[in-house]
């Protein structure tokens, strides 16, 4: 009996060290999962705000544009590209360095009477960016 009480006298100091080497490891594993949880989520909220602050812009244009043809049956290219003007205010948080409404013309200048889904243009690519 006294010979196996000697055996086993640094099993429990081995034990705990190896059992806190486990719960250490998970602990660092956790934090590192949390933190990297943390950046993508600040990342999406990024994300998420930049395409609302856009599509609202877009929205606004498109009011704008609206409230010229309610005015004007048949506005001239300078009314719709004058509209540009109108971009949303600057904030600390967005700015809006591209809000531009260029109408489509032809070769002298006149509006183009053609309809359609949008092809190509900066628009598309953020969208197919975002949202493949």
């Amino acid at each position: 009996m006294e010979r196996a009480k000697v055996a086993s006298r640094g099993f429990t100091l081995i034990a705990t060290l190896l059992l806190l080497l486990l719960m250490s490891g998970i602990a660092i594993g956790i934090l590192m999962m949390v933190n990297t949880e943390g950046k993508v989520g600040t990342q999406d909220v990024q994300n998420n705000s930049t395409f609302d602050a856009a599509e609202g812009a877009i929205e606004k244009m498109t009011s704008d544009l609206a409230g010229v043809f309610q005015n004007v049956q048949s506005p001239s290219v300078s009314q719709i590209t004058g509209l540009s003007a109108l971009a949303p205010a600057n904030s600390a948080a967005m700015s809006y360095p591209l809000y531009t409404l260029t109408p489509a013309t032809d070769s002298n200048g006149n509006l183009l009477t053609s309809y359609g889904q949008i092809a190509t243009g900066p628009i598309r690519a953020c969208r197919r960016r975002f949202f493949p």
